[in-house]
């Protein structure tokens, strides 16, 4: 309830130095948030279901889309090369998340 007007503020003092940051972290959260959505959180289910249907195929090179532009504007394309390099990570919050959310199931945890 207080997210949204605790980022207008501080892009509101720090415009120009705060914004690339919080489009990556925006484009991170989504992008969590699309996949924590799903039922079924196995490697491949997570994967394949991935790009199976249009939406998710659009929600997803949305999501890839804005953390580049987030990577772009953080670099200010200064260096075609160090841009290009860091444009390679895009994909990897999302490959993050499918290859780690076996290990953040609660169903798994052990209550010692």
């Amino acid at each position: 309830m207080y997210v949204i007007p605790t980022l207008a503020i501080i892009h509101a003092i720090f415009s120009d130095y705060s914004y690339p940051f919080i489009t990556l972290i925006g484009s991170i959260v989504s992008v969590a948030c699309h996949f924590a959505f799903r039922l079924d959180q196995e490697i491949s289910s997570l994967f394949f279901n991935s790009f199976r249907d249009a939406r998710s195929i659009l929600i997803i090179i949305g999501h890839w889309a804005l953390h580049a532009f987030g990577i772009i504007s953080l670099t200010e394309l200064k260096s075609s090369l160090n841009t290009g390099l860091l444009l390679l990570l895009v994909p990897l919050p999302a490959a993050f998340y499918i290859l780690t959310s076996t290990f953040s199931d609660p169903t798994k945890i052990r209550n010692d």
